[in-house]
């Protein structure tokens, strides 16, 4: 067995070093703007944000509300103190601000994820939201199942696993004090810790002796880290799965540790960080195309190759940026989509913030499944505006996540099987 070195880390996680960095980013754009002439533009994209939903296919496998719109999966945006508390319109518990919901802003109707999770086309039901704790809610978890008449009635019958977690999908991890999530792409399937890693860490930090712990081969990009050949952070993190008294699964994950590829030694969190966990529609029965796992991974690696830095700019850039989705409409013959895609390879060599990582690895993995020939560009740009529809240096977390969960993608938070 591989010797590890554990240590704890003073801060939370490292990863929230770069929050402060973007009320900074924020700051400076007020200053910047409020000298020119381009203050009111920057003050409609930041305060004033684009919410169309697609129509069509686009909606396909989203929660509804009652008047038949597609809903939006909505978590607080970043910088905004101001954070959003909703309320469901089926069991009507409140969702926690640091929660999340999904919203259909015609209607100004909210769904709590476990309700939104029951709907005909959805996977099935986990659990409740992660703040609905036994020991501070009492009695959310029986009020969602009694108005989504039972969980044991969800399409499937079949809860979410840690195991169910697989290359492509979305952690976000958070949010921390300034409202923001830090996106990483799991690049392998979420299984098991290792058993001598898993009581190391038991030994090192008691707290985590009533957690079940698993491991995930993750990527992403972070001020404070990098890795040890690539500006990315490639990475083994360890989440760790609360467990109830009577021995149940809770089901919300937490991170835990991680250590970096080519090293031995363990970080662990001196404070737990709660996760979302989105997932993609390239898995069976999800309406996506199969994933294609070796092409994923080579799209992993060629970024990671041309990685750069973790940018102030670029997250300015999209604290700022209209949230608006690329619009298929806008690219309907070859020509267009041709365009586009030169446009996207372009934005994939400027530095990135922590969600361009996903956005520009799915959009290359598009590009190598179908080929660099002139009708293999074609069928990758009509693949990238309808799963990632996105730019890579436009898109903060808040945003990524308001697109992805109208283009198939779901979100949950709690994975109790």
């Amino acid at each position: 067995l591989k010797p590890c070195w554990l240590k704890t880390r003073s801060a939370p996680d490292p990863r929230w070093a770069e929050a402060p960095a973007m009320a900074l980013a924020a700051a400076m754009a007020s200053s910047v703007c409020s000298e020119g002439r381009h203050l009111q533009a920057a003050q409609l994209a930041a305060v004033c944000p684009d919410t169309s939903r697609p129509e069509g296919d686009f909606a396909i496998g989203v929660p509804r509300c009652p008047a038949g719109h597609a809903m939006q999966a909505r978590v607080s945006q970043e910088l905004w103190f101001r954070r959003r508390v909703a309320r469901c319109g089926k069991c009507s518990c409140w969702v926690p601000a640091k929660g999340a919901s999904y919203c259909c802003t015609d209607c100004r109707y909210s769904l709590c994820l476990f309700c939104s999770a029951v709907g005909p086309g959805q996977l099935p039901a986990a659990a409740a939201p992660t703040a609905a704790r036994p020991s501070q809610l009492g009695g959310l978890l029986e009020a969602c199942e009694e108005a989504a008449g039972g969980a044991d009635d969800a399409p499937g019958g079949k809860l979410l696993a840690p195991s169910d977690v697989m290359e492509g999908d979305i952690l976000m991890c958070g949010p921390d004090w300034w409202g923001i999530h830090h996106i990483v792409l799991c690049r392998g399937r979420m299984r098991p810790a290792a058993d001598h890693i898993a009581k190391q860490m038991r030994a090192h930090q008691h707290r985590l002796e009533s957690m079940e712990l698993f491991e995930c081969e993750t990527i992403e990009s972070s001020r404070p880290l990098k890795g040890a050949k690539y500006p990315w952070y490639p990475a083994t993190t360890y989440f760790g799965r609360h467990l109830a008294f009577d021995g149940t699964h809770r089901g919300e994950l937490v991170v835990v540790a991680d250590v970096a590829d080519s090293s031995n030694v363990i970080g662990i969190n001196n404070e737990v960080v709660p996760v979302k966990l989105l997932m993609h529609p390239c898995r069976p029965g999800r309406g996506g195309p199969p994933l294609n796992v070796d092409q994923f991974r080579n799209a992993v690696d060629m970024s990671a190759k041309d990685s750069r830095r973790w940018s102030k700019l670029t997250a300015l850039t999209a604290i700022t940026a209209r949230r608006t989705r690329l619009n298929a409409k806008d690219y309907g013959d070859a020509p267009a989509r041709a365009r586009l895609m030169d446009d996207l390879r372009r934005r994939w060599s400027k530095r990135p913030i922590c969600s361009s990582v996903a956005i520009q690895i799915w959009q290359r993995y598009f590009e190598l499944v179908h080929g660099s020939s002139p009708s293999g560009a074609d069928a990758a740009a009509q693949q990238i505006l309808r799963w990632m529809p996105v730019r890579c240096d436009q898109t903060a977390p808040s945003a990524l996540l308001q697109v992805l969960s109208t283009s198939g993608w779901i979100l949950c938070e709690n994975l109790p099987a």
